[in-house]
């Protein structure tokens, strides 16, 4: 008995460092990555922008579910094996920029994202993904700073991306 609740001490002073160091990051931060692909800006854009097809090609998605517009901006739900997030497009300017936020307020985390799409001068083009992400949980900020990274969503996206093309990201 004595060692478990020596375990379950450390696993709350564990939680509480967290929380701690949590508070103390910012809710808001700016991630941003970059890859170099050899297809037109075209190809990558409609790809971003077929919100329905990307379960064949994104590793995390279950399903997309493309909702009805509200307010004249369209909409989706992505469905993963542990949540479904909704999508409002705030941009959408073929083939240069892609803008979406995550519509559901009721989530710990929520922001944008900006995929801008560049054309090389070898006809090839460079995809930026921009996040501009809000955590509001402590822990939550203290995970996602110190152990998943804030990056991590946008990488596996580029290299699904590039995998979906018959490319390296």
């Amino acid at each position: 008995m004595k060692w478990f609740l020596l375990a379950l001490g450390c696993l709350l002073a564990a939680g509480l460092l967290m929380a701690l160091i949590g508070a103390m990051i910012p809710r808001d931060h700016v991630a941003s990555r970059s890859a170099t692909f050899r297809c037109p800006p075209g190809d990558l854009f409609a790809a971003a922008h077929d919100f329905a097809s990307q379960p064949s090609w994104r590793r995390s998605l279950v399903a997309v579910d493309v909702l009805p517009s509200e307010d004249g901006r369209a909409r989706f739900r992505e469905r993963t094996a542990r949540r479904s997030i909704t999508y409002r497009v705030l941009d959408d300017v073929s083939p240069a920029r892609l803008v979406f936020e995550i519509a559901d307020t009721n989530l710990p985390f929520g922001g944008t994202w900006t995929l801008d799409f560049a054309p090389t001068r070898s006809g090839g083009t460079v995809v930026t993904i921009t996040e501009r992400g809000i955590i509001k949980p402590a822990v939550f900020r203290f995970l996602s700073r110190f152990v998943i990274g804030y990056t991590t969503s946008i990488d596996q996206y580029l290299l699904d991306l590039g995998r979906h093309l018959g490319q390296d990201g």
